[in-house]
């Protein structure tokens, strides 16, 4: 079995960025305006990454790789290749368990390390917000499709319902962004979602109980220093190239050869074929910038880099990006008048 040569210098570790964590229970968050180079995000408030969980060659620790899917979600990527070719691999192990009499039980066993592998190794596919917390955070918030069509979903009522930009950093009568509220619950593949608007419980003088979309101010410093301290989402991850990425893989499947000889033997990717050494090294994008972008008038919420499980319809109408202390409310009141009528 031939050794996979690496470059191991242009794997680096990447700027610390402070993170929101969806955890059991309910989180609750703003969703920031578009940050950074506009020709880079398009106007979105979010970015969508394909991101593959790999060991670090160097380190021996799982790190997420920027997949060149990231590019588009029909850009090849080896990882992706690997992971369509390993299910397929199992799946003709398997009929062959079967058509030689195995138990469920000894079918299990035989492709419990394979499983475990098309499990881990394979193309997630995230989307990233800038977000502010209660306690007065900006943090990154990466959600994966289900959320993410909850927070599109949520985004557009607000737009229709108030005329106003769900993301600005204002919080007036006339202009204000809004909190919103995840309930996660439930484990592994039963883990569960609930995407809504964060409520706040009135109490009328007749004793009655309302609740009302959370549309509460943000930290003053956010709203004073959002030009200055967002994340620029384009450079969270450094994206490989299709060469790159197959190394860091070929020298993954490499140690989990160890445990199981058939990954070494999977169609495409076997062990015994060196795997392409040129590595180029390049310096580590920073994660945090304080550039301001200039921001188009109007939010875009219909990425058509969308992967294939969001299924949600795309639409287009949205209100006005606010930068800092900018105010567009009669464009947004327009943008929901036309929503209304359709």
């Amino acid at each position: 079995m031939a050794k996979i040569s690496l470059n191991l210098e242009s794997i680096k570790t990447y700027e610390k960025t402070e993170r929101l964590k969806l955890k059991d229970g309910q989180t609750v968050f703003r969703i920031l305006p578009p940050f950074g180079d506009v020709e880079v995000h398009n106007n979105y408030p979010y970015r969508r990454w394909s991101v593959a969980w790999l060991n670090d060659p160097r380190s021996g620790k799982r790190r997420p790789y920027g997949s060149p899917m990231s590019s588009g979600k029909d850009a090849p990527c080896p990882v992706n290749e690997f992971s369509k070719a390993l299910g397929a691999y199992i799946e003709r192990t398997k009929s062959k368990l079967v058509h030689n009499g195995a138990s469920d039980a000894d079918i299990k066993e035989d492709l419990a390390i394979l499983n475990k592998t098309a499990w881990e190794v394979k193309v997630n596919h995230v989307y990233a917000y800038n977000v502010a917390t209660k306690d007065g955070k900006i943090a990154v918030l990466e959600v994966k499709s289900t959320v993410h069509k909850g927070l599109k979903r949520l985004m557009g009522d607000y737009i229709k319902t108030y005329g106003q930009d769900p993301t600005a950093l204002t919080s007036e009568e006339d202009d204000s962004g809004v909190w919103f509220s995840v309930e996660r619950s439930g484990v592994n593949r039963d883990t569960e979602y609930s995407v809504d608007f964060n409520q706040i419980k009135t109490r009328l003088a007749s004793g009655k109980i309302t609740k009302e979309d959370d549309r509460s101010p943000l930290s003053p410093h956010i709203e004073q220093n959002y030009a200055t301290s967002g994340y620029d989402l384009s450079t969270l991850y450094k994206t490989l190239t299709y060469d790159e990425i197959k190394n860091v893989l070929m020298a993954n499947l490499a140690v989990l050869a160890e445990s199981d000889a058939r990954l070494g033997q999977i169609p495409g990717f076997f062990l015994d074929e060196t795997a392409d050494p040129t590595f180029i090294a390049e310096e580590e994008v920073v994660t945090k910038t304080i550039k301001t972008g200039t921001v188009k008038p109007a939010l875009a919420l219909d990425d058509e880099n969308d992967v294939e499980d969001d299924e949600e319809p795309p639409f287009e109408v949205t209100p006005a990006a606010l930068p800092p202390k900018a105010k567009t409310v009669s464009n947004a009141r327009k943008l929901a008048d036309s929503l209304l009528d359709d």
